[in-house]
């Protein structure tokens, strides 16, 4: 079994990403009429498949510890920056989700805790996981780089959703940095579990809304505003990496 650094599964990863989850979720709503308000069903059936072509790519390489599913959970005091990061978006999240909910209904509870914990295991386990690890025989800053930037590129499939081309600039630019700081603090800690949990938390807000559906245009300004909020936990993650390229240090190969 393969347990090196390797390029095709970084391949397959972001392949599942894009075209795979686009063609799937395109012949979810063509084929199948699935019950849910603002397509939470096609949704759920959609990040099913995504979760079984994930587990079917980590069980495929063995990369088990290597993506930080087992393994050690290294400098755990970091897990402080991702809750401080974790409170800060709830907070901002809040009055948006309740300025939704007196105008409609949120989603069921329980289908939507489903569906942000899938988001949160996939996207993790294929980001911060596999592509993190198959491009670290580069070392840990241009591997946090590039699979920073395709967690960024991967929002942008949005737009197709019917999401506004605004509030896509701002999430493509805001997930990158975000990616930023979750490569850093996993290469620190190695373990993949906060990670997990922080993303399908942050999630669950603007799922329990209804989104992608009705999503508002956003002004330059909100950009701007959006972007800087994140801006401080990017560079942290960035400097995270950083230092460890400085250093010398490779801590997803030195295991």
């Amino acid at each position: 079994m393969q347990t090196r650094p390797r390029l095709l599964p970084v391949v397959l990863a972001t392949a599942t990403f894009f075209p795979v989850l686009f063609v799937v979720r395109r012949l979810i709503d063509r084929f199948v009429h699935l019950p849910g308000p603002g397509h939470l069903g096609r949704n759920l059936a959609g990040e099913v498949v995504l979760l079984l072509i994930t587990v079917a790519i980590v069980t495929w390489t063995g990369w088990w510890r290597q993506t930080g599913l087992l393994g050690p959970w290294r400098q755990r005091w970091w897990t402080v920056l991702l809750l401080v990061w974790l409170a800060l978006m709830l907070l901002i999240g809040l009055p948006v989700l309740l300025q939704q909910s007196s105008a409609r209904p949120l989603f069921p509870l329980l289908p939507v805790l489903a569906l942000a914990a899938m988001i949160g295991f996939c996207e993790e386990t294929l980001t911060r996981g596999v592509i993190l690890y198959g491009l670290s025989r580069h070392g840990p800053l241009i591997a946090g780089l590039i699979s920073a930037a395709i967690f960024g590129l991967l929002h942008s499939f949005n737009y197709f959703e019917g999401v506004p081309v605004s509030f896509v600039v701002s999430q493509v630019t805001t997930a990158a940095l975000l990616g930023l700081l979750f490569a850093g603090l996993r290469v620190r800690m190695l373990v993949l579990w906060p990670m997990i949990v922080a993303h399908a938390a942050v999630d669950v807000p603007g799922l329990l809304g209804g989104y992608p559906l009705d999503v508002p245009a956003m002004s330059p300004i909100a950009i701007v505003v959006s972007i800087w909020e994140l801006m401080p936990f990017g560079m942290l993650g960035l400097g995270l990496l950083l230092w460890e390229h400085l250093n010398g240090r490779n801590p997803l190969l030195d295991r």
